[in-house]
């Protein structure tokens, strides 16, 4: 069972030492070996199917010097985000730097939510293959869980944040949870998008927004918030969409336009996949896996 539980702006963090963790690594997996095709999100705005980026409330987060600058350019109160600087430490969409294991290179990749584990530890997400794939090209990497001395991870200013408890590479399954230190300062709101208000499993046929951050490379410098559309969300376990995303984007939240949690930005991809070339692995079946191996029952903080 997955339940939500309300979080804002707490505190669990401790002086953060930085560790020496790989640089490089796939950022984010290709799956069924298909290339990069990105749709920007002006196009998909343009066709009426996706509406422009709204400002809401982030956690205590202010736009960069660049986006005030944007602001003033276009005379708009909510230009889509390039990065901003935020008072807690990890967030949905923060950068992260994850260790390599099992196997794995690491890399750079983007935050996505937080839990509230059974055990009353705070878990951070991001993609299982941003510590356990080798290459940009691999497949199934398998499942597994490090108590004690998972990956470490540190945030985009270099701090040490925690280390992955559980991992995943296998079929429809892609995700990673951060142990997070005691005293990491966490907000579980979406920059620019706003509060994540619980998780959307449903199925459906029908065209959906889609809404997320990332810091992908290239295009996550310009367009840190970005959003794109589902032609429709039948699988239970991914969905595939229209919209721009990059290497370094690998791990990042997806919510709809209500701030439900759809799920972790995982591959880009077209050629086997008509309907799209976002993959997304939804966030409910994932968790369920993760219970499953790890015996905890981890809840979206909101």
């Amino acid at each position: 069972m997955i339940t939500g539980e309300t979080s804002n702006q707490q505190s669990v963090e401790v002086a953060g030492a930085a560790v020496s963790i790989a640089a490089g690594g796939p950022h984010m997996r290709q799956t069924h070996r298909a290339v990069l095709i990105g749709m920007a999100v002006a196009a998909l705005a343009a066709t009426g199917l996706v509406s422009p980026p709204t400002a809401q409330a982030g956690p205590n987060c202010t736009p960069d010097a660049v986006t005030a600058g944007l602001k003033a350019a276009l005379g708009s109160p909510a230009p889509v985000g390039t990065p901003y600087s935020c008072a807690k430490t990890v967030y949905p969409g923060a950068k992260l730097r994850v260790a390599g294991s099992h196997g794995g290179a690491g890399g750079g990749c983007t935050a996505n939510f937080l839990f509230r584990g059974s055990n009353d530890r705070i878990y951070l997400g991001t993609a299982g293959h941003c510590t356990l794939a080798a290459t940009n090209m691999d497949g199934d990497r398998g499942e597994f869980r490090d108590p004690a001395m998972g990956a470490l991870v540190q945030d985009g200013n270099g701090t040490q944040i925690g280390r992955v408890e559980y991992a995943i590479q296998q079929g429809d399954f892609d995700i990673a949870l951060i142990r997070l230190r005691q005293g990491i300062t966490y907000d579980t709101a979406l920059p620019h998008w706003g509060p994540v208000t619980g998780i959307n499993g449903t199925t459906s046929g029908s065209p959906i927004e889609l809404r997320w951050v990332g810091h992908g490379t290239g295009v996550g410098n310009v367009l840190y918030a970005r959003s794109g559309l589902a032609l429709g969300m039948p699988d239970a376990n991914q969905v595939y969409a229209l919209g721009a995303i990059a290497p370094g984007d690998s791990g990042g939240p997806v919510v709809d336009g209500n701030g439900k949690a759809i799920g972790v930005n995982v591959a880009i991809g077209a050629s086997l996949n008509p309907t799209g070339v976002q993959i997304i692995t939804r966030l409910a079946p994932q968790l369920e896996k993760a219970r499953h191996k790890t015996g905890i029952t981890f809840t979206l903080l909101r």
